[in-house]
């Protein structure tokens, strides 16, 4: 029998939870339960409370026991699957190192965390990375879909599939999806736009809930990008106030206005703010003429409007001051950025090497 043959009949544990002092460890070790219970005269490495062998144990059931034998080390075991085990135990390097021990002592190999969960495929390990770097619950549930059940499933269908151009049709499909992707990990831009004055600033601090833009009644106070990472409805936002869009400026303001105009371009999305309180311009003209996409927000609602009828109909009434109408403006933000969801269990890329890898499997097909 050779080496490799062996080795695969080797249980195999994996410490999950970082190196060094915590609360509590977890271990995942795979067809331990003649480790557990002892073999060849052996004394078993851990007892329960129920006093039965843990190879009869039910799985999804929590069992306290002790590590070494009653008196030992307290854990928390679980059987999550037919043949894999977890122990929770104390935090500390000792008691961590205690049971790495003793699995090693009987024969079972230490294992990464990521060859453990991944069992070695590169694709499924960068989906876990891609979940590490998850900012809200909403886009870790997201991450954690693609890397336990999506792309374990691609790597099955790919290997299988009979024809390129099936594999072809599948990596299209998934590609489609790279912009809703990335975004899991990267927030979305949204930038704030407009002239002087109109509110900007106030806009920022009030879906910010917290002063991050200086309000002040001078024009021009705002003369380089000021950018917040926020999350609405749990979805990663980056919020850019721009400088004031005029076309008399000085030196210094017209650099923030130039920076703004390039910050426009490369958002994903685009609040034009508005100030409704004022009678409209030119000015207010040529900016919507110019940003034919952008969300329009009608701010200073409450001061009165002063553009009556000559307000567009896709205008959102809001006030920066009362926060009247911001939820109206978030949701279409939302709609702007996320149009359609991805479908459960819909495979797609979540980081550059997914999309290289779907690109080259879409151009050799």
């Amino acid at each position: 029998m050779n080496r490799l043959s062996v080795s695969k009949q080797l249980p195999r544990f994996a410490v999950l939870t970082p190196p060094g002092r915590g609360a509590v460890a977890t271990i995942r070790i795979e067809d331990a339960d003649r480790l557990f219970d002892g073999e060849h005269g052996l004394p078993p490495l851990c007892t329960v409370r129920n006093g039965r062998p843990l190879a009869g144990q039910a799985p999804n059931r929590i069992l306290y026991g002790a590590w070494g034998g009653t008196g030992g080390e307290g854990v928390v075991l679980c059987r999550i699957s037919e043949s894999i085990w977890e122990i929770h135990c104390h935090g500390g390097r000792a008691a961590v190192a205690k049971i790495v021990e003793d699995l090693s002592s009987r024969g079972a190999i230490a294992i990464t965390p990521a060859t453990f969960l991944t069992n070695g495929e590169p694709l499924i390990e960068e989906a876990w990375r891609a979940l590490t770097r998850a900012t809200t619950l909403r886009t870790a549930d997201r991450l954690l879909e693609q890397a336990t059940v999506a792309w374990p499933l691609v790597i099955e269908e790919f290997k299988n599939a009979a024809e390129d151009g099936e594999r072809a049709r599948q990596a299209a499909e998934m590609l489609s999806w790279w912009d809703f992707g990335r975004h899991l990990t990267t927030p979305w831009h949204v930038a704030l736009c407009g002239r002087p004055n109109a509110g900007k600033s106030s806009l920022m601090n009030a879906l910010a809930g917290f002063a991050r833009s200086i309000v002040h009644e001078q024009p021009g106070t705002t003369r380089d990008l000021v950018t917040l990472e926020t999350a609405f409805e749990g979805w990663p936002v980056q919020l850019i106030d721009t400088a004031g869009l005029r076309e008399q400026a000085e030196e210094i303001e017209s650099q923030g206005i130039e920076r703004a105009r390039r910050a426009a371009a490369d958002a994903d999305a685009v609040i034009l703010v508005i100030d409704g309180s004022e009678a409209p311009s030119a000015a207010d003209r040529e900016l919507m003429e110019s940003m034919p996409e952008a969300i329009l927000a009608w701010n200073k609602s409450d001061a009165g409007n002063r553009w009556e009828e000559q307000m567009p109909d896709a205008a959102i009434p809001i006030s920066a001051k009362t926060n009247q109408g911001l939820e109206c403006l978030v949701v279409r933000m939302i709609e702007r950025l996320i149009p359609r969801l991805p479908a459960a269990g819909q495979p797609y890329p979540v980081c550059e090497v997914h999309a290289t890898w779907l690109k080259k499997m879409l151009a050799a097909s």
